[in-house]
Order: C-alpha cells, then sequence, then structure tokens
C-alpha cells in the first residue's frame, strides 16, 4: 500500500514539476514580448514627435513646399511660408 501512495506522490511532484516549467517558459515569453513592444512603442512615439510641427503663433499656411508623403527635405530649405494673424 505504502509503494502505491509513494509512486503516486511521485507521479503528482513530476506533473507540479513539469506544470512550473511550463509556466516559467510561458512568463518568460510574454515578458520578451512585453520588452519588444515598450520599444517599439517608444520608437513609434519619437517618431511621431518628429513629424508633427507645431508653431510658435497662430496664422495660415501661405505656401507649402512638401508635396508627398515621405519626400526628402533639402537641407536649410523653408517647408511652409506663414502669414501672420493680426492681433
Amino acid at each position: 500500500m505504502y509503494e502505491v501512495y509513494a509512486e503516486a506522490e511521485h507521479r503528482i511532484l513530476l506533473i507540479n514539476k513539469e506544470y512550473a516549467k511550463q509556466v516559467v517558459a510561458e512568463f518568460s515569453d510574454q515578458y520578451a514580448q512585453q520588452i519588444r513592444l515598450q520599444a517599439e512603442h517608444m520608437s513609434v512615439e519619437d517618431k511621431l514627435t518628429r513629424i508633427e510641427l507645431k508653431a510658435p503663433v497662430d496664422g495660415k499656411i501661405k505656401g507649402m513646399e512638401v508635396a508627398t508623403n515621405g519626400e526628402i527635405l533639402k537641407p536649410f530649405n523653408d517647408m511652409l511660408a506663414r502669414a501672420f494673424n493680426e492681433a
């Protein structure tokens, strides 16, 4: 009778050990994915802050030198001209 009980206890221990290994492996995979997604999120936020143009004063756009998405700008050339609002 003791041998049957010992064998059952041994099986339970093996099952628990295998389950713990699976949990650790899944946690590790999920953590790695979280780190990748956080890095991608930071990269996208950085790109967005570089894309957004903010005017220091109120006004309207008079002329725009950029015609398409992804167009490469030449250094020191104006991208747009503005007509300032008289306040």
